[in-house]
């Protein structure tokens, strides 16, 4: 499962599996590599963010809209321009690219 997080703000985000097996699960941010742990709090700088996990998970925070894939064969649809405007740089061709390479993490891959 995929869940998208944009942040308009720095906002504090609170992240709960509901599923045991979420333990592992991913944090990765718009072109800053694999990710972090997801499961726990986090200062959220402004940006793009997706979470990899195995099921669906609690999201908490200010400031941010969240959006869920919940089929790792779902197509997002193209984001706002709006949306691409949390990160410098980013067009619709690489967000795209940034769900597509998101897809081959696996839940309890290593952090960077």
């Amino acid at each position: 499962m995929r869940t998208l997080i944009y942040v308009f703000e720095p906002s504090t985000v609170t992240i709960h599996a509901k599923a045991t097996g979420d333990a592992a699960a991913l944090l990765c941010r718009y072109n800053h590599g694999a990710g972090q742990v997801a499961i726990g709090r986090h200062l959220l700088e402004r940006g793009i963010y997706l979470i990899v996990s195995h099921s669906a998970l609690e999201v908490r925070g200010s400031h941010m809209e969240v959006a869920v894939l919940s089929n790792d064969k779902d197509i997002p649809p193209d984001p706002k321009l709006t949306l691409l405007a949390l990160e410098p740089g980013a067009t619709a061709s690489s967000y795209q690219a940034f769900l597509e390479i998101a897809k081959d993490i696996s839940v309890g891959d290593p952090p960077a």
